[in-house]
């Protein structure tokens, strides 16, 4: 296995598109624990598409596994 960086050409090569759902900012709740270190000027750091947003706190298998979330 080897690692492939966020830079690596291929990583730039994966199609993405937007599945529409509502982005929210995590901050408002309190229910997520957020770190202020790494913010961005306009808080894009800290939404979460609504879904994952009210999600349990209990991460599912599939988020522990690094996919979906």
């Amino acid at each position: 296995m080897s690692i492939v960086l966020m830079s690596d050409p291929r990583v730039a090569a994966i199609p993405v598109q937007d599945c529409g759902e509502d982005l929210v900012d995590i901050r408002v709740s309190g229910a997520f624990l957020v770190d202020e270190r790494k913010h961005d000027p306009n808080g894009h750091y800290a939404h979460l598409r609504q879904g994952r947003s009210t999600a349990s706190s209990t991460p599912s298998s599939s988020c522990r596994q690094g996919f979906g979330c």
